[in-house]
């Protein structure tokens, strides 16, 4: 088990948005599990396992582990996704949520990372164009939410995003 000593003996690295610091510590345990309590944004390497987790909440568990980067992924979708949920809009979720109305995936990728988003239209064939769409990100969750033009309507396609630890 983690003390408090060994959490302290962390390095400190400065936070520009509120003055406080975030840690990069180490120790035994999986804080997602066994309590540590660091500031949002903390890191914590666990020194048996080698993984490395990411303070992602307020409460002491609210940790999350973060992959070792360079995953990539792609999902197929149809025109009738771009209705079934929020109108012109298609979200790629995380696992381990289950998609819903106008949501395509899982992806595993990690948290805390910037995905690098294509979207393709499906052109016939092997034919595949290259689709200007907006593309948010969600760091926190993992959520990435594709938006289209209401004009021209819904088009079967492709997307591949990968993260860009």
């Amino acid at each position: 088990m983690t003390g408090s000593g060994e959490a302290r003996r962390g390095v400190l690295v400065p936070d520009r948005f509120n003055q406080g610091a975030v840690r990069i510590t180490a120790g035994t345990v999986d804080p997602s599990v066994t309590p540590v309590k660091e500031k949002i944004g903390s890191l914590y390497l666990n020194r048996q396992t080698g993984q490395v987790f990411r303070k992602t909440g307020t409460g002491n568990t609210d940790w999350e582990e973060m992959d070792d980067g360079g995953g990539i992924e792609e999902f197929s979708f149809v025109a009738g996704d771009w209705a079934a949920g929020i109108a012109n809009e298609i979200q790629i979720v995380r696992a381990p949520a289950v998609p819903g109305p106008g949501q395509i995936g899982p992806h595993g990728l990690g948290l805390g990372v910037a995905y690098v988003t294509q979207v393709f239209e499906d052109a016939g064939g092997n034919d595949l164009n290259i689709v200007d769409v907006e593309v948010e990100m969600n760091t926190v969750t993992g959520l990435v939410t594709m938006r289209k033009a209401p004009v021209p309507p819904g088009f079967v396609g492709r997307v591949v995003i990968e993260d860009s630890l």
